[in-house]
C-alpha cells in the first residue's frame, strides 16, 4: 500500500508489491493517490505483464475506493517464497499460520483479522 504513486516512483512500487506477492494468489498495488501524465498507462502494461492488479483506496470513504486493474490469478503459490518470507517476517508467519488452520479445519479467528 503506498500513499502517492506517480511517474517518478511507478516502476519501483509496482516492482515492490510483485516482489512481495510471490506467495499470493492475487497480487494489487493499493494507492491512496495515483498521478502524473502517463502513471496509469505505465501501469496497465506492468500489469498486462506481470499479473498485478491496481486498487485505488479512499482514505476518506471506503465505497469510493475501486480495482482500476484487475490482478490475475495465480493458480500455484510460491511456497519458496512463502516460506522464506515467514522466516525473515513474522508478522507473515502468523498470517500463513492463520491461513493454515482456516483451510485445514475451517477455523476463523476473527479477533487476529481485525487488528
Amino acid at each position: 500500500m503506498k500513499k502517492l504513486v506517480n511517474r517518478s516512483n511507478v516502476r519501483e512500487v509496482f516492482f515492490q508489491a510483485l516482489s512481495n506477492s510471490a506467495w499470493a494468489n492475487y497480487a494489487f498495488l493499493v494507492a491512496a493517490e495515483i498521478s502524473g501524465k502517463g502513471t496509469l498507462d505505465e501501469l496497465r502494461m506492468l500489469s498486462s505483464q506481470h499479473g498485478v492488479g491496481l486498487i485505488q483506496i479512499s482514505t476518506t470513504q471506503d465505497s469510493e475506493s475501486a480495482i482500476l486493474i484487475q490482478a490475475d490469478e495465480r493458480a500455484e503459490v510460491d511456497w519458496t517464497a512463502a516460506d522464506r518470507l515467514s522466516v525473515e517476517n513474522s508478522d507473515a508467519e502468523n498470517i500463513f499460520r492463520q491461513v493454515r488452520v482456516y483451510h485445514q479445519a475451517g477455523e476463523l479467528n476473527i479477533e487476529f483479522w481485525k487488528n
